[in-house]
């Protein structure tokens, strides 16, 4: 519930942010980057516990960065001339960047709790084991997407080339949600509550964008639409 709670947020958010986002972003990258040195440092006991509670969830558990890379993924499969899609496309790429930032710092935290188990010496189960191998695939997917959502990179690189290489999103999008199977299906299958409803909004929200995905697919293909042309406005030189 508290993701799905995060992801409406973060939808109206980023409605009413547009405007800041798109003449501004680096001012949220850096509240991104900020967020993730209080979680890395480890100062959220010290703050106030309502604060605490909500770093916990939004950047802890990665429901923020979820939430954004959510809203990245449903844009792509928009109607381009609706509402939605024109308010949102020019402010993809800044998105997908933030939400790399934001997610990062989850991953380092788990990553860096159970290397440090290893370490000491205790066990991990199977499939804690394959969700670690699984989100060392996803760091270096999130590096390679992020660093390309970049505008000076794109600019660069053109967008036939910055199309091919945005394929990997898909295997990234797929890896995200086998890797929250994995980490929270066992909670789920022993009765957890909290893991039931996560991953039931995990189901949701990814197996609905596969669904609209192909039926993208579909469409632009009927209507021969140029996906390399259709890019243009994210940061692209004409």
């Amino acid at each position: 519930m508290e993701l799905a709670i995060t992801l409406v947020i973060t939808v109206l958010g980023v409605l009413a942010l547009r405007e800041p986002i798109k003449r501004a972003p680096w001012v949220f990258y850096l509240v991104a980057a900020a967020l993730n040195v209080v979680l890395l440092a480890g100062m959220a006991p010290s703050l106030p516990a309502a604060l605490r509670d909500l770093l916990i969830l939004v950047m802890q558990k990665g429901a923020l960065g979820v939430s954004l890379f959510a809203v990245v993924m449903w844009i792509g499969v928009l109607s381009r001339d609706g509402w939605a899609s024109r308010w949102l496309r020019p402010i993809r790429a800044e998105l997908s960047i933030m939400a790399c930032i934001l997610i990062t710092g989850h991953m380092l935290t788990y990553m860096r709790a159970y290397l440090s188990m290893i370490s000491a010496g205790g066990a991990l189960k199977a499939q804690m084991i394959a969700a670690l191998c699984i989100s060392q695939v996803l760091l270096v997917l999130i590096l390679v997407l992020g660093v390309t959502s970049a505008r000076f990179v794109k600019r660069r690189m053109g967008a036939r080339t910055w199309k091919k290489i945005q394929v990997w999103a898909y295997l990234f999008y797929g890896l995200v949600l086998a890797h929250m199977s994995l980490a929270l299906g066992a909670s789920a299958v022993g009765g957890g509550t909290a893991a039931r409803v996560t991953l039931a909004v995990y189901g949701m929200v990814f197996g609905g964008y596969i669904i609209a995905r192909v039926w993208r697919a579909m469409i632009d293909r009927r209507d021969k639409v140029d996906l390399v042309e259709s890019v243009r406005d994210q940061g692209f030189v004409k």
